[in-house]
């Protein structure tokens, strides 16, 4: 037997002030899982993406990717 996820994609994408932070091979995968609405982001439409990820942050990414699926 096969489980199948499905993963609504968002219409509008908007991008973080700071996406020219990103490192370049992790670009594409920040603006898919923002376009999945797997993450939002630290607040004022940041990134935040030199910092290292805390518990919360990872844990939230986990809880919308189980919401995604699930619901």
């Amino acid at each position: 037997s096969h489980i199948y996820f499905l993963v609504t994609k968002y219409l509008s994408i908007s991008e973080f002030s700071d996406a020219n932070q990103v490192s370049s091979w992790a670009r594409d995968s920040v603006k898919t899982i923002q376009e999945y609405g797997l993450i939002q982001g630290i607040g004022a439409n940041k990134f935040d993406p030199q910092s290292t990820a805390n518990r919360a942050s990872v844990a939230t990414i986990f809880m919308n990717l189980i919401q995604k699926t699930l619901y």
